[in-house]
């Protein structure tokens, strides 16, 4: 699951390698949803395809950024969805210089018009240094980021809520953090990985890299970390 302002496209790198080790790998693009519910269900729906086409495979969940978010909650609702879940970049709490009169404009138009745009003062090379990826993102990120009232409030509330409980996602959690995170706090991820309940659980942290994992330069050292922790569990 990508994170808010990318798409599905930014996986490329992450499945050809999964690709060249003989992992399949499926993504679907949340662009067009709706509602948080709606990233939920539509990850679920994933699975369930999954699951027929790949019988007594393991399935594991990679999410970055608000991806994480969703993969996380699905799997508290459902604990038999995932077989591992790996939470990149997990966005419990957001960096982006917001003032007051900010959430103001974002959460107010939820009471008339929860589908109105708001732009987040975010842009793409907050998620990498990888000058390349840059020139092919850019557009895409800076149109994309603009979400609506209704899917920043849901985010919002799920942030709260992961931050205060203990989760527990009945299945083995590795957390790969940005040293160097402009958008999210990994101060923050690294309490609510503290306070996981899961029994199975591994942290690594990237010192120096930039937000979004999956396209930063030092990814391959990222991917090969992703395999040996699934290759152990398979």
């Amino acid at each position: 699951m990508h994170g808010l302002g990318a798409n599905s496209a930014w996986w490329e790198s992450l499945g050809i390698f999964f690709l060249n080790n003989n992992i399949s790998s499926y993504a679907i693009d949340l662009r067009g949803s709706n509602s948080f519910k709606d990233f939920e269900n539509r990850a679920q729906a994933l699975t369930g395809i999954i699951k027929k086409e790949n019988d007594g495979k393991k399935i594991f969940a990679l999410g970055e950024s608000m991806g994480a978010l969703i993969i996380l909650s699905a799997a508290l609702k459902d604990k038999a969805l995932f077989d591992g879940m790996v939470c990149i970049s997990p966005a419990f709490k957001s960096k982006a210089p917001l003032k007051m009169i900010d959430y103001l404009k974002i959460f107010f138009p939820i009471f008339y018009n929860p589908q109105s745009r708001y732009k987040l003062p975010l842009t793409a090379d907050m998620c990498t240094r990888d000058r390349a990826f840059l020139k092919i993102i850019e557009s895409d990120y800076d149109r994309d980021v603009l979400s609506t009232s209704k899917i920043l409030f849901d985010v919002f509330i799920a942030q709260v809520l992961m931050r205060i409980s203990r989760m527990d996602p009945g299945t083995p959690v590795l957390f790969l953090l940005a040293g160097d995170d402009k958008l999210v706090d990994g101060s923050v991820s690294k309490k609510v990985f503290n306070k996981l309940k899961s029994k199975d659980k591994t942290i690594i942290e990237y010192p120096g890299m930039y937000h979004s994992l999956s396209i930063e330069l030092g990814k391959e050292k990222v991917f090969q970390d992703i395999l040996k922790w699934a290759g152990g569990k398979i």
